[in-house]
């Protein structure tokens, strides 16, 4: 996996302002198991997505920049990719 420079440290969520947290979940499985979690850290996760299996990571609620750009440099997505996820217009 390759990361990429840091264009992304000025990500700007675009749309009305939120106050619950964002939540990150994890799934990751292949035809002998599942493996489901909520994650706190990209951390938590980078060692799933280096696994030979399927993995879906889900972002619920984009308005926390700063967990976008974590979980972005977690898994490798460019920032440009990084800033059309959090420009919701």
């Amino acid at each position: 996996m390759r990361l990429h420079d840091n264009r992304a440290k000025d990500l700007v969520y675009t749309d009305a302002a939120r106050t619950r947290p964002v939540t990150v979940t994890v799934i990751d499985y292949d035809a002998a198991r599942l493996d489901e979690r909520v994650c706190t850290r990209p951390g938590d996760f980078r060692d799933l997505i280096t696994r030979p299996t399927v993995t879906w990571v889900d972002v619920d609620g984009v308005h926390d920049a700063g967990v976008i750009r974590e979980v972005g440099e977690a898994v490798g997505i460019h920032p440009l990719i990084l800033e059309d996820i959090a420009n919701t217009r």
